[in-house]
């Protein structure tokens, strides 16, 4: 309020001692809504460039208009076209504009990547790797990388000229393709740098694929242990990464894992990069388009995304190419060494260990339920098994089968509910059971001739005629409506 008008006091910034924001602060008498602040960008006012400030810069002074450098003064201006330093690599040319645009491609992602780090409170690397998973599919339409990337050399295809090269191994003969244009390639030597210099050969023979300053990253196939699934990525000259995976997931997810962490490693890296594998069953599944697990759909993304500068080539494995054995090496030691696990995002590695743990439960309250039900079901098997017409047994007919096969009836097991003592036979002088009742008491025996089968074993096995012969020895011996 001045001179008695009301005006806009602006934004007020506030600074709590806690990791939370309070929703709301009291300002006087005046309840006022908290939102988070979000910082602009960091970036060079030198270089005009990101991630840096001013003071640590040691490149040259940057024209703010063209981005060459720095050739005008107070009293001139640039007259040269406008050009961004920072939107120079992108694939879609959007470059003709002045570094200091609000509207610049590459300062609305910083500023998007700015956001992420202070909502979700994460650092530069995981809220740029956040941000890529939401852009991934808007640099380049789809429809446009599969007309212009089409396959010259299917899975298919390499699998049958593999085959007539070579009746052998065929992880080590078979040759890919994918519709990202995976390099196929098969060394004929087991020189690793015969291996790089045929793959440079290969790629500078390609009109529409090139990449200098290639550097080689090569993902190992995984190896297995009692303490889980390790990978690693590594170079010509050290080791990038080692990780391990829990103990239920399988050597192909590691293949892919590692894969899919090289992948990250390159764009980070913003070079361009060859992926190298041993593995051709992974690159098969990335090259498969219905294969929609989550590695493989966010490899195909980065790919997508990046494709003049990231390659995937296919080596043979356990050839001595050095750098493979380097990586092998990397991943068999990573048990040695206190890593943390990292997830595994592979849904059927999960499905199929719960379904195993489930496995080895009910096998563990088999060998602990009763002696009846282990005798009449030694193949484990239920109702579910079987294929029984509706038609022919009644619902009620069912339960008392199921009463039989499981032991428990209201004969057997009503004194336990009404806390007495246990029936017993006046016959026998023992205590009534199901099998008691169908195999062992003579007071039965000519019911038991007349209706059941000769090979007591198999009475209760889960079909209609056993059902209908149970059924009539229960109304025979009067016991039907107890069971």
């Amino acid at each position: 309020m001045k001179n008695n008008i009301l005006q806009e006091s602006g934004l007020i910034t506030v600074t709590f001692g806690s990791t939370t924001l309070p929703e709301t602060l009291m300002i006087g008498y005046e309840r006022v809504r908290v939102r988070p602040h979000i910082p602009r960008p960091l970036k060079c006012r030198n270089c005009l460039k990101f991630g840096h400030p001013t003071k640590f810069c040691r490149s040259p002074k940057t024209c703010s208009n063209c981005s060459a450098e720095a050739h005008t003064t107070e009293d001139t201006e640039c007259d040269k076209p406008k050009f961004c330093i920072n939107c120079k690599y992108d694939i879609n040319n959007q470059f003709n504009h002045s570094p200091l645009d609000k509207t610049c491609p590459a300062f609305i992602k910083q500023k998007e990547i700015t956001t992420i780090k202070t909502l979700q409170k994460v650092d530069h690397k995981t809220a740029t790797r956040i941000y890529n998973m939401r852009h991934i599919h808007q640099s380049t339409p789809y429809s446009k990388i599969t007309s212009t990337n089409q396959p010259t050399t299917t899975v298919s295809e390499a699998q049958k000229t593999a085959s007539t090269q070579a009746p052998t191994s065929t992880s080590t003969n078979r040759q890919l393709r994918s519709y990202t244009d995976i390099m196929d390639h098969q060394p004929t030597t087991s020189s690793k740098r015969t291996v790089i210099e045929e793959m440079e050969t290969e790629i500078s023979s390609d009109s529409t694929t090139t990449l200098p300053k290639k550097k080689m990253t090569e993902s190992d196939h995984g190896s297995k242990s009692g303490h889980g699934v390790s990978y690693s990525i590594t170079t010509d000259t050290r080791i990038i990464k080692t990780a391990l995976l829990p103990a239920h997931s399988s050597i192909f997810t590691a293949e892919v894992a590692a894969i899919y962490a090289a992948c990250d490693y390159a764009v980070l890296q913003k070079k361009r990069f060859v992926i190298c594998s041993d593995s051709l069953s992974s690159l098969q599944s990335i090259a498969n388009i219905s294969n929609q697990s989550f590695y493989t759909t966010r490899i195909r993304d980065i790919l997508n995304s990046r494709q003049s500068y990231i390659k995937l080539l296919w080596i043979p494995g356990d050839t001595n190419i050095t750098g493979n054995d380097t990586a092998d090496a990397a991943a068999k030691e990573a048990h040695l060494f206190p890593h943390l696990y990292e997830n595994n995002y592979n849904y059927k590695d999960t499905q199929l260990f719960i379904k195993q743990k489930f496995k080895k439960q009910f096998a563990s309250l088999w060998e602990n339920t009763s002696d009846h039900y282990k005798l009449i079901n030694p193949n484990k098997l239920s109702l579910k098994n079987y294929n029984i017409k509706a038609n022919d047994i009644n619902r009620q007919d069912l339960i008392k089968f199921s009463r039989l096969r499981l032991g428990h009836s209201k004969l057997t097991h009503e004194h336990i509910i009404n806390k007495q003592a246990a029936p017993q036979c006046e016959r026998c002088n023992t205590s009534i059971t199901i099998k008691h009742i169908l195999l062992e008491c003579p007071l039965f025996l000519s019911e038991r001739n007349k209706f059941l089968p000769s090979n007591p074993s198999e009475l209760l096995t889960p079909n209609t005629p056993n059902i209908i012969a149970s059924m009539n020895f229960l109304k025979a011996i009067k016991l039907y409506h107890v069971i």
